[in-house]
């Protein structure tokens, strides 16, 4: 199994309807239930009247299951399953799988562009009927020109970028394709390793510099907090200090006064 594989399976299968997600994880190991309730859907929507069995429990129910769906699709679909790989359940069954799923979506592709063939009259009629009510109002009329200009400018961007992305979506996809093969050795899942070592080591560096940078800040908190205490004990003490003074008459007062007079008389 190919990370290709199982996203062309899945993107199908979302496609067509089916209700449960499919991901990597789900084919790492045997997965029979799923493996079985994919084939089992996609019989019934295949043939809505087929008599499939669903029991699975016992090894002859799932012999028997694979039995059947294999039988049936062989009758009415000409599609040849192998009925080992399916009961194995893993990577190998999708192979499998994408058979039955790639004929259903064919099918379904192509009921929808009988569709779109259907409606392209009535479309070409919407479409002038819009048109002709935008004209009639310029500002619209302006309005969606503006629209498809910037439109036009985005895509052009956009297709311009895929020249520069190409390559890195190229490399990406290989890069999957060979973690999805389960080769522990190989020199992707070295690297995959390597990297997320790399990762949690700078997260860890992270977390560490920060916790010190938090209890470097509360030693700073805990010092301003001491420093206001005693600026706020100094300043209620110089208050105290000055309402006493306001109340206290000076011992020179009396002399100060009687001398004054005595020198108001003189320049009397």
């Amino acid at each position: 199994m190919s990370f290709r594989e199982l996203r062309n399976l899945t993107e199908m299968m979302r496609a067509l309807g089916y209700p449960r997600p499919i991901s990597v994880e789900n084919f790492r190991k045997p997965n029979f239930e799923l493996v079985s309730d994919m084939l089992y859907w996609m019989v019934k929507k295949y043939d809505p009247s087929s008599s499939v069995t669903e029991e699975i429990d016992t090894e002859e129910d799932r012999i028997e299951f694979l039995t059947q769906v294999a039988s049936e699709v062989l009758a009415k679909a000409r599609i040849r399953l192998n009925p080992k790989k399916l009961y194995a359940a893993d990577g190998f069954a999708v192979k499998e799988l994408i058979k039955l799923a790639r004929v259903l979506y064919k099918a379904s592709r192509i009921d929808v562009l009988k569709l779109e063939a259907n409606d392209d009259d009535d479309d070409d009629v919407s479409v002038k009927s819009l048109l002709g009510s935008r004209v009639k109002d310029p500002k619209a009329t302006r309005q969606l020109s503006s629209d498809i200009t910037q439109s036009g400018a985005k895509l052009f961007d956009l297709l311009e970028a895929e020249l520069d992305v190409r390559d890195a979506r190229q490399h990406a996809l290989r890069f999957l394709d060979a973690i999805s093969n389960n080769s522990e050795n190989s020199s992707e899942q070295k690297y995959l390793e390597r990297s997320i070592k790399e990762i949690l080591q700078q997260t860890q560096e992270n977390v560490e510099m920060t916790e010190r940078q938090c209890e470097e800040l509360e030693a700073e908190e805990k010092a301003l907090a001491s420093k206001m205490k005693k600026a706020q004990t100094d300043l209620e003490r110089s208050e105290k200090r000055l309402k006493s003074l306001q109340h206290v008459r000076p011992a020179f007062m009396d002399e100060y006064e009687k001398l004054e007079k005595e020198l108001e008389r003189q320049y009397a």
